[in-house]
């Protein structure tokens, strides 16, 4: 069943009359939204999104404000952490005081004596210790004689509160007398065994902070403070300065910061505009404040702010922009799609007119191969439907033709249809689809041609030419075997019993042995052209090696011919072909005699093979008088013999048609040139193997 593909462009089909089933007289309707209606459906939903967006923008604003707090709070309770470790480090060395039986028991001059070495090994209490009794009376103080005028300390709030609470105890912040340093006076309860308050261990110390103490975070931040318990300013930007009341308004903001850091602080004296931060000292009435310039910290993030809010309201207008031009346009293009609706229309009503008048089967078919229209020679049938006039055997062959087309092609096959009324026979018909791209619905235009009688003369050819075939098989086979007889007697004439013949009988004899070989290769050439012309019996194609093939030639060559050179040129490392051996011997064969019969004087004869792409091309040059620019297309012709072929040897002209035949079967190809410096080349293809 034949088949052919020819690309054609859609434009060469633009104006022809292509339609689906759609009615001619109904106008085709296509619904189209205003312009308008989506350019404010378009400005609500700009308004959502510019709405959307600026809650996005702000709420990541007050994200990095929180964080920033956050960040204030978290630093305020690392400075609250390392000033209460400054703090817990000198009650523990008091409270290790404390526990010495020499101190809660001893006499005041042998515990004076112990604190005197103590502060030589340098005490940390650099005021000096002082040891208390419950009723608030002076035992003793490191600096000052035992005969000192005795002084009562009941009123001291650091007794109290030790006696209050059995608790250690810390005061607030003192200017030191003698050095002017800040002071602060630690105390802590001197127990027995039982737990009983014996004494009150008392020391004054210098507020000293620990190298890399408050320092670093004063560099993070603006400002690291920390009050005391009566709200004076000890440590100011990470360095101890002289206690100094802070202004009344910090302190507020002081004690509002404790809960969560807060915006609008001003500070220690009153002035600027900070983030404040407060925590606790350990469990004390100190307090650590940490402190951020508030312009400084919001700037980035409130100019971050007001770039992306300018950002989505120009985006916003330019939206509003694009919006109305994109509502004109779909206005302007409603208007244009309705002027093509209408001309589709009027081009369907033509088409129908036009189809209806063809004296063939016509119509349009979907996706699906289904019939969207059928013109009055289709409808005339028992049914419209072409798959279901076709023969089941062809209709399976045109859905599988129909998928492998490309969208822009045409195609055509043979297919048998049931035409007329009952459809009870079918007949051949040409079957050629074309495109219809422009058409809704429609997938193809087909056009089915009645070409019974063709079909019925080619079927008949095709017979012919197989009972030739046939016929050229079996009258070669029946002559090859009397043909070997009488070259095999008249080789032995013309050999072992040359010497006993007349002259008159050797020649006779030699004669008989050419002519013969002359009819044996015809014969083989019929044979061949008879087998390789039959498609049910292809010959077999195996994986060769290609010195194997062309060694086997060349020693029958010099056996045949020993008074010509044939010279044998292969290429390194030659990969393995498809071929049929007997084919490529046969194809050797009649080219080398060709050359031998043809090659001029010289008798000198080149076999070459060498990788040309994805084959192996194999050549045969001679050195004779060559062919005619016109003559090289031809010469692989049936019967046809070049002027210079016909004036030197007989022949009928079958050895190249055969050889072409012979290399088109093994899916290779053959051409015919001028040998450079005087001859003739013919080379042939071979395809290499897959690995």
């Amino acid at each position: 069943m034949g088949q052919t593909h020819l690309r054609v462009p859609p434009s060469s089909i633009e104006g022809s009359a292509l339609t689906n089933s759609t009615p001619a007289d109904q106008p085709r309707r296509l619904p189209q939204p205003s312009g308008y209606i989506l350019a404010a459906v378009a400005g609500v939903l700009g308004a959502v999104l510019l709405g959307a967006g600026i809650y996005l923008s702000y709420s990541k604003y007050q994200g990095e404000r929180d964080r920033v707090l956050l960040d204030v709070a978290g630093q305020a309770q690392v400075v609250g952490a390392r000033f209460d470790q400054f703090f817990r480090e000198r009650f523990e060395y008091l409270d290790a005081l404390a526990q010495s039986p020499l101190v809660q028991t001893g006499a005041p001059a042998e515990v004076k004596a112990y604190f005197e070495r103590i502060a030589g090994r340098g005490s940390t209490f650099s005021g000096g210790l002082s040891l208390i009794g419950t009723d608030g009376q002076l035992i003793l103080l490191s600096n000052y004689p035992l005969d000192s005028p005795p002084v009562n300390l009941a009123d001291r709030d650091y007794v109290q509160a030790v006696l209050r609470t059995q608790q250690p105890y810390f005061g607030n912040a003192i200017l030191g007398r003698a050095t002017g340093d800040p002071l602060l006076t630690v105390a802590v309860p001197v127990r027995n065994d039982r737990g009983e308050v014996l004494r009150i261990l008392a020391g004054t110390i210098r507020i000293d902070l620990p190298e890399g103490g408050l320092a670093t975070i004063g560099a993070q931040l603006d400002s690291a403070v920390v009050l005391d318990g009566s709200g004076q300013v000890v440590v100011d930007r990470g360095t101890v300065r002289k206690p100094t009341p802070a202004s009344p308004a910090f302190l507020e903001a002081v004690a509002a910061a404790s809960e969560s850091a807060r915006t609008d602080s001003p500070g220690p004296d009153g002035v600027g505009t900070w983030i404040a931060g407060a925590a606790p000292v350990g469990n004390s009435a100190w307090r650590a404040v940490t402190l951020l310039d508030q312009q400084a910290a919001f700037a980035d993030s409130r100019r971050a702010l007001l770039l992306e809010l300018g950002a989505l309201l120009l985006v916003a207008l330019l939206g509003a922009l694009l919006t109305i031009g994109t509502a004109r346009r779909l206005n302007r293009r409603t208007t244009l799609e309705r002027a093509e609706a209408e001309q589709v229309r009027r081009r369907e009503a033509f088409f129908h007119e036009l189809a209806d008048a063809l004296p063939v089967v016509g119509g349009t078919l979907d996706t699906g191969l289904s019939t969207t229209f059928a013109n009055r020679t289709l409808r005339a049938a028992r049914t419209s439907q072409l798959l279901e006039l076709l023969h089941p055997e062809d209709a399976e062959t045109l859905r599988t033709a129909e998928g492998d087309a490309d969208a822009d092609s045409t195609f055509g096959l043979d297919i048998r249809l049931a035409t007329g009324p009952r459809g009870a026979d079918y007949r051949w018909h040409r079957l050629n689809l074309v495109p219809a791209p422009q058409l809704p619905g429609a997938r193809w235009f087909f056009a089915a041609t009645d070409i019974e009688d063709e079909k019925r003369a080619e079927l008949g050819l095709q017979r012919d030419i197989q009972q030739r075939d046939e016929f050229l098989g079996l009258v070669s086979h029946e002559l090859r075997n009397p043909l070997a007889a009488i070259i095999g007697n008249a080789s032995m004439l013309t050999g072992r019993y040359a010497a006993e013949l007349p002259k008159d009988a050797y020649e006779s004899a030699e004669e008989i042995d050419l002519s013969a070989r002359r009819l044996r290769r015809l014969v083989e050439n019929m044979l061949v052209l008879s087998q390789a012309g039959n498609p049910e019996s292809p010959p077999p194609i195996e994986p060769q090696l290609v010195p194997r093939l062309l060694g086997a030639t060349q020693a029958d060559f010099h056996a045949r011919y020993p008074a010509h050179s044939l010279r044998l040129h292969l290429d390194p490392d030659l990969p393995v072909v498809l071929a049929n051996e007997t084919f490529v011997d046969q194809i050797l064969w009649n080219l080398l005699t060709n050359a031998a019969k043809y090659g001029g004087e010289t008798r000198m004869i080149d076999l070459t093979a060498r990788r040309a792409g994805d084959a192996v091309e194999v050549s045969v040059a001679d050195r004779g008088p060559g062919l005619a620019p016109d003559e090289l297309d031809r010469v692989f012709d049936a019967h046809f013999r070049s002027r210079t072929a016909r004036a030197q040897a007989e022949g009928l002209g079958l050895g190249l048609s055969v050889c072409r035949r012979l290399v088109e079967a093994q899916g290779g190809v053959i051409e015919a040139r001028p040998t450079p410096g005087g001859g003739t080349t013919v080379s042939f293809t071979l395809p290499i193997a897959e690995d």
